[in-house]
């Protein structure tokens, strides 16, 4: 082993199939659990929130295996290692452990659902990475396309990859956050006494003032905080809503996507706010929400916002107006001139910690200059805000005033009262639309495993299916007649895309595999002229009618040969 140099530890926590296990890899490794809550943490010597990750007795040899510096790195989304960890410390406890994770059953394939989680590492310096599995994978030597379990690779495994990279230190460094700022302070001091030039004029001059807290969400979600002017948190953390107060200075922290497309954006201070009042609610807003996951009531509204970002192209409609591709781009648009923690840690010796949905920034001071040369020449934007006790109750749901543009926005209602506006798009078509997606998928992917063929898919692909020297690139989207335009071409667009990414850039599948279009409906006449063209260049179409295939005659053909 190179000295100083840790051995890996690899974790899936799939969010694929198991909704529980990234709900844990969330709430106990991203924002960590708290001496609060399990006061037994403190004879381990925790005072703060510390990360905790935990495996069942059958990994107990592969986990005695462990030392403190090793690195877990956690595979939570289909073809990518998500997030690394330090281990700090290991220790087992049923009892705890229990108490930290509660069994359930999700389809997992072990021997007993009711075995605890008891023996548990603790983590330190969380970091996102994205680490395509495949890249990890050769490099180590396997050939596996995901992990089976939690495992630490073999010595001949470790000694490969650091032929190749040098030391497992340096094949991680190339994955870690190296987000730069285009805008950076022009002097930095590490003391708070930040020059007045690193000042813009029309911020006041309290605004970063101790005490300073962050909140920390999906870049996607301050899309939505974007529009709407509020941020929320989750149920089980009421009593830190609680302790807001108006007047609170906050950070926006962006982390990496999980609910739209795309790995990139995000990853650092997108924008601060002013806290102006609360409330709370219960449509679902954000688009983990809307995909069937946690819920985040309890609002809190901003009256006054500055964004770092290049907002000015964003569209004021909803979030859920939006194809995906506008999403993405709006997640773009705010990461512009994000303050990313490297630059952070570079400029000032300093990051706050970016565990959990709310903390304090300890030590702001260092920030400071950095912050204030992202709002040289920004302007705020000032909302109209609930009232600033946490008893807020309004007719319309959730409150806030508008000061851009509303043309566009058919699905937002003005009340009598102008400072108020009611969200009154029904959420409910778009879980439909993910069924009816999912359904699509596991209709096709189905007939292709009977026929012999490898189904899986990527970070960016919805089917791939190989089988022998065979390759198909699958694409799935819901349409009807007044969406059908868009959706056709984002789903060409998506094929041609994921093909570079998925088998161009990828010796090992071959540069052209057959492009497969599967809707939910059968196309209009005057697409299907289009897609019949199509077939030509290799792009077929197919629709699901009542579990049955359908497609285009010339599609169809293909598909019964394959079979």
């Amino acid at each position: 082993m190179v000295a100083d140099d840790p051995d890996i530890f690899i974790a899936p926590c799939s969010r694929e199939h198991k909704q529980t296990t990234i709900r844990y890899f969330r709430d106990t490794v991203l924002e960590g659990v708290s001496p609060e809550e399990y006061p037994e943490l403190r004879d381990l010597g925790f005072e703060e929130p510390i990360s905790v990750w935990g495996v069942m007795s059958s990994k107990r040899t592969t986990w005695e295996q462990m030392s403190p510096g090793d690195v877990v790195l956690f595979y939570t989304k289909s073809g990518e290692y998500t997030h690394s960890a330090t281990v700090d410390s290991l220790h087992s406890d049923e009892a705890l452990a229990r108490r930290i994770w509660e069994p359930y059953d999700e389809g997992r394939t072990v021997e007993d659902i009711d075995d605890p989680w008891l023996h548990m590492f603790f983590l330190r310096d969380v970091k996102e990475v994205n680490i395509p599995a495949d890249v990890l994978h050769s490099g180590l030597g396997y050939s596996m396309e995901y992990p089976l379990g939690f495992m630490r690779p073999s010595d001949d495994a470790h000694a490969q990859l650091r032929r190749e990279y040098g030391s497992v230190h340096s094949f991680l460094s190339e994955f870690e956050d190296e987000t730069t700022s285009t805008a950076v302070a022009s002097s930095s001091t590490t003391n708070g006494d930040s020059a007045d030039s690193d000042k813009n004029e029309t911020v006041p001059s309290t605004l970063l003032d101790a005490p300073v807290y962050k909140f920390s969400g999906r870049i996607e979600h301050w899309v939505t905080t974007f529009h709407q002017g509020f941020w929320g948190l989750p149920a089980e953390h009421e009593a830190k809503w609680n302790r807001i107060s108006a007047g609170d200075t906050f950070l926006f922290h962006a982390t990496k996507p999980e609910y739209i497309d795309d790995s990139d954006a995000g990853g650092g201070v997108i924008g601060i706010g002013t806290v102006g009042g609360f409330d709370t609610k219960d449509e679902k807003i954000w688009l983990e929400e809307q995909q069937g996951g946690r819920r985040y009531p309890y609002l809190i509204y901003f009256d006054e916002l500055y964004w770092f970002g290049d907002t000015a192209d964003i569209r004021d409609v909803p979030i859920s107006d939006k194809p995906e591709a506008e999403v993405i781009e709006d997640c773009y648009s705010l990461s512009e001139n994000i303050l990313s923690f490297k630059e952070m840690r570079d400029e000032t010796g300093y990051s706050f910690n970016p565990m959990g949905v709310m903390s304090e920034v300890k030590e702001i001071q260092k920030l400071r200059p950095l912050l204030y040369g992202r709002l040289r020449g920004i302007e705020s934007e000032t909302r109209t805000t609930p009232t600033p006790e946490h008893d807020s109750e309004t007719e319309a749901g959730f409150t806030t005033s508008r000061r851009r543009d509303r043309a566009g926005a058919e699905n937002l209602n003005v009340t009598d009262r102008t400072d108020t506006v009611k969200y009154e798009r029904d959420t409910g078509d778009i879980q439909q639309k993910t069924k009816t997606h999912e359904k699509l998928l596991d209709v096709f992917e189905t007939k292709l495993s009977e026929s012999g063929f490898d189904v899986s898919e990527t970070t960016h692909s919805d089917m791939i299916a190989i089988r022998d020297d065979t390759a198909i690139l699958g694409e799935a989207k819901v349409i009807h007649d007044d969406n059908e335009s868009d959706r056709i071409r984002t789903a060409l667009g998506q094929l041609l895309e994921y093909r570079y990414h998925d088998f161009r850039r990828r010796d090992s599948l071959g540069d052209d595999p057959l492009l497969f279009l599967i809707f939910s409906q059968s196309p209009s006449k005057y697409y299907a002229a289009f897609l019949e063209d199509l077939q030509d260049d290799g792009v077929y179409t197919f629709w699901i009618d009542d579990e049955t295939i359908k497609g285009l005659p010339e599609s169809g053909t293909v598909y019964r040969e394959l079979l």
